[in-house]
């Protein structure tokens, strides 16, 4: 297989991430005004992200919870010191319930593309930590789909707002 140059992935993602349905994050359409919340419930802000999926090694990313319910996903570091995947999806708060999709591609150790993971986590915040679990689905260049496939998360906050 022939490696997809980075820059392509990060192109393809936005676009698929642009094609997410709104309503796959409950309540997002109507999430346009800033929500009313304290400094410790808010989202908002850089999350150190420990995502554990049943028979393969936890992978740490950072999740970032951007205004206008916007997050991107910033995959491991690669040996090439870069990120191996960053993705991006739509985020809501109500309360301390937390949820979000991301979508984010799987790269090949060879460069090529494996998939295009569509995720959703459901979950609780506490001021510096979240827990989520949700499901993926790996959308294949073959055109075939594996999932759903259980995820959970749980994040330290980084960095706010």
């Amino acid at each position: 297989m022939r490696a997809i140059p980075y820059r392509l992935v990060l192109i393809a993602t936005a676009a698929v991430a642009a094609l997410v349905p709104v309503a796959a994050v409950p309540g997002a359409a109507h999430a346009a005004g800033p929500a009313v919340v304290t400094p410790a419930q808010s989202a908002i802000g850089s999350w150190r992200t420990t995502v554990t999926i049943p028979g393969r090694a936890d992978s740490v990313v950072t999740l970032v919870f951007a205004p206008r319910h916007l997050v991107t996903i910033t995959g491991p570091t690669g040996p090439d010191g870069k990120p191996l995947y960053v993705g991006a999806g739509l985020w809501k708060l109500a309360g301390d319930r937390l949820s979000f999709t991301v979508v984010h591609p799987v790269p090949a150790a060879d460069g090529s593309l494996l998939g295009v993971i569509h995720g959703t986590q459901e979950g609780a915040i506490d001021g510096g930590t979240f827990q989520t679990t949700g499901e993926s689905y790996l959308y294949k260049p073959d055109a075939t789909v594996s999932g759903p496939n259980p995820v959970s998360m749980t994040g330290v906050r980084t960095a706010a707002r």
